[in-house]
């Protein structure tokens, strides 16, 4: 009787974050991104390989799923295939960098274990479709729409033998459609115009509440324009005014590109922290005039050291090791702390 072959067991077929059904050898869920093999690289390290073709089994298992070698307690072949530390340190970063694809809105469309294929499609920016809406009753958001959601989207293969990704496939921050500048612009400044000319006609007859009307239909226009809206997100409380200088903390993720090396390290980096210094004159909280703005850029090991006390070599080998955004807060120093920072910087660039 011929015995039976007793393969690997197959790896788990839904998601542990959704519960939603996974392809056998998937990498991520197509559903809300998690990692599928995180446990599995969290136990590299103590997993068994097979002696004739070196690919890793698993520990009850009685024969290798590649070549069908009975498996015994091997180790990690010495020469031939690659060295498993190399490899797993590479599978990680692979999932880290995927991982912030889909967390920038990326859509993964294929997951073949050691590569995938990432789409980033849009539908385009809303202050378009309103003029669009305004101007072509709607036909003009369909071609606007479908040509951005199919014509312009963006495809993006990676594999972990690639590496990271070069600074010319990479975003700087703050780059953006012209288009949806353009049409920021535009809408901010129909709203303004014509919620002054209602304002205008309202005052003309007496009308209070259509004078309310017609300002608060202004101040809706000028709080889409870019810069307004770019203000609004730095915004602090109510009650502040005057010159204020904070610090705050950015994150910057692998499908960014990094502007300036470490300021520690002096080495370039894929991911790692922007510490960014305003000095900012505020009305009602809104940032109105930017007197000095200053940046600093850290890798992960460094800014885990310098910023948070943490362990910088051990954030520098491991990839997994994340940089939480509830570890950063916007902080406000008083003149003196704050001049003290720009003379160390100052220092910084003439040692360059």
């Amino acid at each position: 009787m011929p015995s039976e072959r007793n393969d690997a067991p197959s790896r788990t077929d839904r998601c542990r974050e959704c519960d939603r059904a996974v392809t056998p050898g998937a990498n991520f869920c197509p559903g809300c991104g998690a990692d599928l093999r995180a446990a599995e690289s969290r136990d590299d390290a103590s997993a068994a390989y097979c002696t004739e073709c070196g690919e890793p089994v698993a520990p009850a298992a009685e024969f290798c799923a590649n070549c069908g070698t009975r498996c015994g307690r091997a180790e990690p072949p010495t020469a031939g295939p690659p060295d498993p530390t190399a490899d797993s340190d590479a599978r990680r970063e692979f999932r880290v960098r995927v991982r912030d694809h889909l967390d920038d809105g990326w859509e993964l469309t294929e997951d073949h274990g050691d590569r995938v294929v990432l789409v980033a499609r849009d539908i385009g920016s809303i202050p378009a479709h309103v003029l669009l809406l305004l101007t072509t009753g709607g036909v003009g958001n369909l071609l606007y729409g479908w040509y951005n959601y199919a014509e312009l989207a963006e495809t993006r293969r990676l594999s972990v033998s690639d590496g990271p990704l070069p600074d010319g496939e990479l975003g700087a921050p703050g780059d953006g459609d012209p288009l949806v500048a353009l049409s920021g612009y535009l809408l901010g400044g129909i709203l303004l115009l014509v919620g002054l000319g209602i304002a205008a006609v309202a005052v003309g007859q007496g009308a209070r509440l259509g004078a309310l009307f017609g300002l608060a239909f202004a101040a809706l226009g000028l709080a889409l324009s870019p810069p307004a809206e770019r203000r609004l997100d730095r915004r602090h409380g109510l009650s502040r005014f005057g010159r204020i200088r904070t610090v705050d903390h950015r994150i910057t993720p692998s499908t960014e590109r990094t502007e300036a090396p470490c300021v520690v390290c002096g080495e370039a980096f894929e991911r790692g922290v922007v510490r960014r210094r305003r000095d900012e004159t505020v009305v009602a909280g809104v940032p109105i005039r930017t007197h000095s703005l200053r940046c600093n850029h850290y890798c992960a090991g460094c800014a885990r050291a310098e910023l948070f006390g943490g362990d910088a070599d051990e954030t520098a080998i491991d990839p997994d090791v994340s940089l939480d955004d509830s570890e950063f807060d916007d902080s406000e120093f008083d003149d003196s702390e704050f001049g003290r920072d720009e003379e160390t910087e100052r220092e910084r660039e003439r040692e360059r």
